[in-house]
C-alpha cells in the first residue's frame, strides 16, 4: 500500500453572520473589547454568543492592552460562565504560559 494525495482544496469561506466580509476570530475579538463598558463581567457576558476562538482572542487583546486576566478573580468569573468561554480562556492561558515559557528559556 502506497500513500497518495486523492485531491485537494483552497481555503473555504463561510459567512456565518451574513455580513458579506471574511471576518477572523481577531476582528471579532476587536469589535467585541472595543465595545466593551465596564468590566470583565461585561465582556463575559458579551462573549456568549461567540465562539471560544474570539473569547480566547479577546483575553489576549484584553492582556495586550495591560489589564490583568490571568487572576483568580477573573478565573472564577469565567468558571461561572458559558462553556466556550471556559475553553477559550483555558486556551488563552495555556498558550500564553507556554509563550512565557519559550521567552525565558530563549
Amino acid at each position: 500500500w502506497e500513500p497518495a494525495v486523492l485531491g485537494c482544496s483552497g481555503a473555504v469561506w463561510i459567512d456565518g453572520d451574513r455580513d458579506g466580509k471574511k471576518s477572523s476570530a481577531r476582528s471579532y475579538a476587536e469589535k467585541v473589547v472595543g465595545e466593551m463598558k465596564s468590566d470583565i463581567q461585561d465582556l463575559l457576558q458579551t462573549l456568549v454568543p461567540y465562539d471560544e476562538a474570539i473569547v480566547c482572542q479577546a483575553f489576549w487583546l484584553l492582556q495586550q492592552n495591560g489589564q490583568a486576566v490571568d487572576t483568580a478573580e477573573v478565573a472564577a468569573l469565567v468558571q461561572k460562565s458559558g462553556d466556550q468561554i471556559q475553553a477559550g480562556y483555558r486556551k488563552f492561558r495555556e498558550a500564553w504560559r507556554r509563550a512565557e515559557v519559550a521567552k525565558a528559556t530563549r
